[in-house]
Formats: C-alpha cells, sequence, structure tokens
C-alpha cells in the first residue's frame, strides 16, 4: 500500500487491508476444497487480538501517548474497578 501513495490517501490502510483479506479468503473458498475452520472467540482473542494490540501501541506517537496519559489512566483505573465490582 506504501508503494502506491494516492491510494493510501483516500482509503485508509485498514480499510485496504480488509478489502484485500475478503478477497483473498473468497478466492481461497471458491478454488481449494479445503475444510476452512470457523473464526472462533477463542481463535480471536489468543491469537490475533495481542498483536493487533501491540502494534497499536508500538507505533502510537509518544507524545500523543503523553498527552492523553490522565485519561488513559482514568479509564484503566475506573474500567479495573468497576470490571471488579460487577464481577
Amino acid at each position: 500500500f506504501h508503494m502506491t501513495p494516492r491510494l493510501n490517501q483516500i482509503f485508509p490502510e485498514s480499510c485496504l487491508l480488509i478489502f484485500v483479506g475478503v478477497v483473498i479468503g473468497v478466492l481461497l473458498f471458491l478454488t481449494t476444497n479445503i475444510h476452512i475452520h470457523p473464526l472462533t472467540p477463542d481463535t480471536f482473542f489468543l491469537y490475533m487480538l495481542p498483536p493487533i494490540i501491540l502494534d497499536a501501541g508500538y507505533f502510537m506517537p509518544n507524545r500523543l501517548f503523553f498527552d492523553h496519559l490522565g485519561t488513559i489512566l482514568l479509564f484503566a483505573v475506573i474500567g479495573t474497578i468497576f470490571n471488579t465490582l460487577s464481577i
């Protein structure tokens, strides 16, 4: 996507990746007769979500993070207390 800056300016990279994933998935579904396991919540939370969160945190600009540190900590503390009390 970085080779075509015009396309990258029109659509966000995440939308382009979703589109490419859907196209590849449809092609694999139509051309192969291999049994594909459905996406389960366990698969998503254990294998797909951690790299997404790591990428989002790793590439977040430092200035943006420290500007919103109070809000981030507020949500983290209040959210943890709420979850503890609700469980």
